[in-house]
């Protein structure tokens, strides 16, 4: 049995052969959500749909309930904020508060590693209520994509 190694871009556990971890797609959030005012279509269209697959073809792959739960809290923020329940720091730190979950959800192997990454590399280009409706309708289209097991 080898343990994890951190200098190396795949794991290995038990006696599963060794996998190389996927990566998010080349440019992903570089610039950004938007472009000239508007999302970006590759957050609804192939980004979304890339990370889909990422997450649900790992061996620690997320159930499609538990990513609608992550998705609901980013929904319940952004709602809240619309509804002026919470101003924009709120909500904004309402979703940062996902980080740590996801987190353990990883270090339990509820999660892939790449789950936790999403929400972090997201997370940090979230600065304003508009980048927090971004990162919504990206997430949303991340859950339709996801694969129902089978």
């Amino acid at each position: 049995m080898a343990a994890f190694n951190n200098n190396k871009p795949y794991s290995k556990d038990f006696n599963r052969a060794e996998t190389p971890q996927k990566s998010f797609p080349q440019g992903y959030l570089k610039g950004g959500y938007f472009e000239d005012g508007s999302l970006k279509r590759e957050f609804v269209l192939g980004y979304a749909a890339t990370i889909a697959d990422m997450i649900a073809t790992d061996r620690n792959a997320i159930s499609k309930g538990k990513l609608r739960k992550y998705y609901d809290e980013v929904v319940n923020a952004y709602e809240a904020f619309e509804r002026r329940l919470l101003s924009e720091k709120e909500a904004i730190h309402r979703v940062e508060r996902l980080y740590a979950p996801a987190y353990s959800d990883v270090s339990k192997q509820k999660a892939p590693k790449q789950f936790a990454e999403f929400i972090k590399i997201n997370l940090d280009n979230i600065k304003t209520a508009k980048d927090l409706k971004a990162f919504k309708e990206h997430f949303e289209s991340i859950v339709c994509f996801y694969p129902d097991k089978k």
